[in-house]
This record gives structure tokens, sequence and C-alpha cells, in this order.
């Protein structure tokens, strides 16, 4: 059984790896207000050691700026983890990044993970979520299942740093469904 919780500063050091490998045949480009699949091979291999360390620091960073970290454990493994950022544009929130361990997709560890997510947001009073989403299938899949559609209201700072992203908006009612 997974159980969710958020992750604390001290807590980051002795964080595992999540295997993040992944690839796939197609990715996703936003042309003229659709996104379309262009047929293009694609890896994404575990993380380097250096990029593993690169990745604690901005951790730390995140949450000395006060965003929240959950992380998805089974056992005393970290299969998942995703960040949440209270405040991107007035009554916006963002989903900052989520990533479940090969061995753990499709078992509901990211539904599990954007749950927690969608309720912080709520929890601020927030009108909407952000997300830059991966040009995967399977992560614009992903973000789509939750409710998530692609925008073009993007975020100017996100999108300058992902502009290949597909940047998607998930408006919260305030009735306790998503939309």
């Amino acid at each position: 059984m997974v159980e969710y919780r958020s992750i604390a500063a001290e807590e980051i050091e002795g964080l595992g790896d999540i295997d993040v490998s992944e690839d796939g045949s197609v990715v996703l480009k936003w042309v003229q207000g659709q996104v379309v699949a262009v047929p293009e091979e694609w890896r994404r291999p575990r993380w380097s050691d250096a990029y593993r360390e690169r990745f604690k620091r901005e951790l730390r960073e995140h949450l000395d700026e006060g965003f929240a970290v959950i992380g998805a454990f089974d056992g005393t493994t970290l299969v998942g983890l995703a960040i949440f950022q209270p405040l991107l544009a007035p009554g916006r929130s963002c989903f900052l990044g989520l990533w479940v361990s090969a061995s753990h997709r499709r078992c509901g560890v990211a539904s599990g993970l954007a749950d927690r997510i969608v309720e912080l947001a709520r929890q601020l009073g927030s009108s909407s979520i952000y997300v830059s989403a991966c040009p995967s299938e399977s992560a614009v899949g992903f973000y789509r299942s939750q409710g998530f559609q692609p925008t073009e209201d993007v975020h100017e700072e996100m999108y300058a740093r992902e502009p290949e992203d597909i940047h998607m908006l998930l408006p919260l009612a305030r009735s306790g469904t998503r939309r």
C-alpha cells in the first residue's frame, strides 16, 4: 500500500532514486491551438548522480520558498514525488513537477499525488492549477485524465523555461469537484 506525505527538508538527503526512465516514439507539440502528435523517437534515462544532487538542492530551495513536496512511499521506498507551488499568479497554483518510478506507473500513484496537489490548491482558494507537461503522450494523457486542458494562457516565465512542453490548466470549482 502506498502512503502519501509531505517531505521535510531534513528528509531530502535520504531520498532514493526514482526511476524516471521512459521512452517513446511520439512527441506532442502545440501547433496553432492544437496538440499534435509528431513521430519522433525519444528516451529519458535514469537520473545521473550529478542530476540527483542538483535536484536535491532544488527541492531544498523549493521548500525554503514555501512550496510543498509530496512523496509517495511503498514501505520505505520513495516511488513518486510531486512539487506544489502555492502561488504562480493571482488565484493560480502550480503543479511544478511529478515523477513516478517505472515500477509503480499505472498503479494509481500519480493520481494519488495529483489528488493531494488539488487539495492543497483548494485549501489555498486557488481557482486553477497550472502545469507545464512534458510533451510525451503519457504525461499529457495523464494530466488530461485529471481534467487539465491545454491552454494558450501560458505563464510567460514557465513558457520561456519550457517552450516545448504542453502548458495546461485545471479549473477548480469551489464545490469539491475538479471542475
